[in-house]
């Protein structure tokens, strides 16, 4: 069907005045693959385009490069020298026809293997991609961020550049906070680390309870927006 959507986009210009009425029909086609191949694929600004890989029991697949929308970790270290889009690689992973794996399907052997490419690595392309991080979104569905290390890098040192979490003190905590990280965002304005302003954070005593139903229990979730700024803090 490509071939034939193709001719008759072929047909249609030759019988417009962009390419004129003198143009036989290869020379036509030789005008129209040119133009592709010089302009490529359209991609907005606020997309990349990175490789995807299937994780399977059996096997890992590269299905090719999928156009996703951007965040602050691929925004922020593609900018680097070191880094291209390519460095990153999103893993999913399922079963070998794609269908999600549930907990009571993880048998020993799944679930070493699984562990042994998110510890471990995954050799692709003569690179070997190691686990970074995942978003909220993708723990949902079994997928992660995995990151071709450049010489002289580390994961541990590419979480530093995401900023401070000496405060997270367990795994799950220290976990969502750099998923937030990884949350697909647009670009906007950029702010140095000094720039919000501090405020003393609020305790539960000192909230009135508005539901009657008790003592509030408060969230880490909870933001704090300084108007004259615009700031999210967290």
């Amino acid at each position: 069907h490509a071939q034939e959507d193709r001719a008759v986009e072929a047909l249609e210009k030759m019988l417009s005045a962009s390419f004129g009425k003198s143009k036989t029909p290869c020379r036509l086609f030789d005008q129209l693959l040119a133009h592709e191949e010089e302009e490529g694929p359209t991609i907005p600004k606020h997309c990349v385009s990175v490789p995807r890989l299937h994780l399977s029991p059996c096997r890992s697949l590269v299905i090719g490069h999928v156009v996703e929308t951007s965040n602050r970790v691929l925004r922020h270290f593609t900018k680097l020298d070191a880094f291209a889009v390519d460095s990153f690689m999103r893993v999913h992973v399922a079963d070998e026809d794609g269908r999600q794996l549930f907990d009571t399907e993880l048998t020993q052997p799944i679930e070493t293997r699984i562990r042994s490419a998110m510890l471990h690595g995954i050799d692709e392309n003569g690179k070997s991609f190691v686990f970074l991080a995942y978003s909220t979104s993708q723990l949902k569905e079994a997928s992660y961020w995995a990151v071709a290390l450049p010489a002289g890098w580390t994961v541990e040192r590419m979480r530093g550049e995401l900023g401070d979490f000496s405060c997270c003190q367990t795994p799950s905590m220290y976990a969502a906070r750099v998923s937030q990280c990884l949350s697909t965002t647009f670009e906007t304005l950029s702010a140095q680390r000094a720039s919000p302003a501090r405020s003393p954070s609020i305790r539960i005593g000192e909230v009135a309870d508005l539901t009657g139903r008790g003592p509030r229990s408060n969230t880490r979730g909870l933001n704090q927006s300084i108007s004259a700024f615009g700031v999210l803090q967290s």
